[in-house]
């Protein structure tokens, strides 16, 4: 269903002009958004609302985020049809550690954290790979308490919506 929703905004997009694509794009990613949460965020409630922007190769998109402990946090990636790779990662901005990061070469990172202690963060998406600049990418924050495995960055591969 995602995946004919998807190629029917491709296929509006060829004859938008350029703010009825922005939004197509945000919508299309904001679909991926719902897909991938649906897959690694089951049952986690939302932390923050959805981030989603334009992102050239090269360019990230960087959030600040309140974190505590005792609560397992997933940040999930998305991106448009367009992106082929797009990284995250997350730094403790005390320490300037970085704590989690999802490097492979897909579109849709996961970053799975339960910090030890209350702290400040920033997650940030990085784009590495955009067929056609620029790639419109999102992300989502949901969080709950532990309880059970987790799928990480490692689970398989959700079915591309």
């Amino acid at each position: 269903m995602i995946r004919a929703v998807a190629m029917v905004l491709a296929l509006a997009l060829a004859g938008c002009d350029t703010t009825a694509k922005e939004a197509q794009l945000r919508t299309l990613v904001g679909l991926y958004l719902n897909h991938y949460g649906e897959t690694f965020g089951a049952g986690l409630e939302p932390v923050a609302q959805d981030q989603i922007a334009p992102l050239a190769e090269g360019q990230a998109h960087m959030v600040q985020v309140d974190l505590e402990p005792g609560l397992e946090y997933r940040f999930i990636g998305a991106c448009d049809n367009e992106c082929v790779d797009i990284d995250m990662q997350l730094v403790n901005l005390v320490s300037g550690e970085v704590v989690a990061f999802d490097n492979l070469p897909d579109n849709y990172p996961l970053v799975v954290y339960t910090p030890p202690e209350p702290g400040r963060y920033q997650v940030s998406l990085h784009m590495f790979g955009c067929t056609m600049q620029p790639c419109y990418a999102g992300l989502r924050m949901v969080a709950g308490a532990l309880a059970g495995p987790a799928n990480d960055a490692g689970a398989a591969a959700p079915a591309q919506p």
